[in-house]
């Protein structure tokens, strides 16, 4: 008899896999463990994975650092820690990464939402429990590590595409394809749900308590998610040298350039879709100067620009006067004949860019001021990422943009990735499914009248 129980120690997770004789006596005890560690070197994280022999996972790595090495952090993380998952699953259940089944798949999906069950002459006694939606996470990302490393397996693979016709933004009938796959699991609505966007209301109270802290970073930064959409990362990774003025028919409009530097912090200052850079060599090549490949365009309002003008001014002025300017030094992309020097312009106390750490325990009093609800204990609804989020919803509830208008907004590489912004609150869904309702009992008003039980009598009391 084989028992899988896994343990924790601090921050430490292992599993024990215990074999017993017939008599239920333990006889070996197996520590099933796969570490991983972070090193940095040159500015980039690298992930490692040792198996329980200390022996390094050379496919993990290759896969994480080189194949992941164009995505965020968090997305190579994310990867990082459900692969080591994989593995831990395969160590317990002595599977060949080279051999999986259905039924190795439907038991990894088991283990990974936490069931301790009895499979046969295993039993599992775990303790982590996982959500459908995150299992399914877990899956997509084994379905790319999978054909990565050449494995065929069907089950994981397999899935009915539909294709739908519609009509653009431009009046074209373009193509849509939707995949469904077999492995994925039912994911349902959670009985409470935390609002995934701020709403207008919640964004004036937002403002309203940052400028009563007299936080103009602040209000510029949370301006910048929910006016202009950018992300958090976008955001930190602005240098003076990204705001300026572009010509667009024959006159000047105010922007801001959007795009990644070899100097930028790629834990926190990081333009997600674009050009990865790792050596400046980069900044002079064809693609690294073509919009949406090595940079995106945002445009603003004069008012806007005017206070974001003034902000960088007072900013790097008040540094300059405490010595710390050469603190947030970034590197210049932009081609000029008489050299100026760049600065990131979202600064901390002592003059380096401002940290997503430092921000998030900001941004998470200003929401708790605001009567905003927080997760508790989860990282499920990023709170910066809510204010793009209310960006999208406000353009699809107030300005009727489609999916296609909205796509090019959000600077998405696919309408499916839009999509998911069309996720409405509850509020939001009681309204459209009234508004039906509403709509169809002024088209049949006798549906509005209180019927007769049919034949029986209603005891009025």
């Amino acid at each position: 008899m084989v028992e899988i129980r896994e343990r924790a120690k601090g921050k430490r997770k292992y599993y024990e896999r215990i074999l017993s004789d017939s008599a239920g006596d333990e006889r070996i005890t197996q520590i099933i463990e796969y570490r991983m560690t972070k090193v940095e070197k040159n500015g980039y994280i690298y992930f490692l994975l040792y198996n329980d022999e200390m022996n390094s996972i050379k496919e993990f790595f290759r896969y994480i650092n080189i194949e992941m090495s164009h995505q965020s952090y968090n997305s190579r993380e994310q990867s990082a820690h459900a692969i080591r998952q994989l593995y831990c699953y395969l160590a317990l259940s002595k599977t060949d990464i080279e051999k999986l089944s259905k039924k190795d798949i439907v038991n990894l999906q088991y283990f990974l939402l936490g069931y301790s069950t009895k499979n046969g002459t295993c039993s599992f006694k775990l303790k982590t429990q996982r959500k459908n939606n995150t299992v399914n996470d877990y899956i997509s990302i084994y379905r790319s590590y999978l054909k990565y490393l050449g494995v065929d397996c069907k089950y994981i693979a397999d899935g009915r595409t539909t294709e739908y016709l519609t009509v653009n933004a431009l009046n074209e009938t373009v193509s849509q394809k939707v995949t469904t796959f077999s492995s994925s699991l039912k994911e349902g609505t959670p009985v409470k749900r935390v609002p995934r966007y701020i709403i207008v209301d919640e964004f004036t109270d937002v403002i309203k308590i940052i400028r009563e802290d007299g936080n103009l970073a602040g209000e510029i930064i949370v301006r910048l998610m929910y006016e202009y959409g950018l992300r958090i990362g976008e955001v930190l990774g602005i240098t003076n040298e990204d705001v300026t003025e572009k010509i667009v028919d024959g006159s000047l409009k105010p922007v801001i350039y959007i795009r990644n530097r070899v100097s930028d912090d790629k834990k926190y200052q990081s333009a997600k879709t674009l050009m990865k850079v790792d050596n400046k060599e980069v900044y002079s090549s064809p693609n690294y100067r073509q919009e949406k490949i090595g940079f995106y365009v945002i445009y603003l309002t004069y008012d806007f620009y005017d206070i974001l003008n003034d902000f960088i001014e007072v900013t790097l002025s008040k540094m300059k006067r405490l010595n710390r300017l050469d603190k947030s030094i970034a590197d210049t992309v932009v081609r000029q004949k008489h050299y100026l020097e760049n600065h990131y312009i979202f600064l901390n106390g002592v003059g380096t860019p401002l940290s997503s750490k430092s921000w998030n325990e900001y941004i998470k009093t200003v929401f708790m001021k605001s009567n905003i609800h927080i997760d508790s204990g989860v990282k499920k609804h990023n709170l910066n990422h809510r204010f793009r989020h209310g960006f999208a919803m406000f353009q699809v509830k107030y300005r009727n943009v489609n999916a296609f208008e909205l796509k090019e907004m959000m600077r998405h590489s696919s309408v499916c990735s839009t999509m998911i912004y069309y996720n409405p609150t509850e509020e939001d869904e009681y309204n459209m499914k009234t508004e039906f309702v509403e709509d169809l009992y002024n088209l049949i008003p006798a549906l509005k009248e209180r019927p007769d039980m049919y034949g029986e009598k209603i005891n009025k009391t």
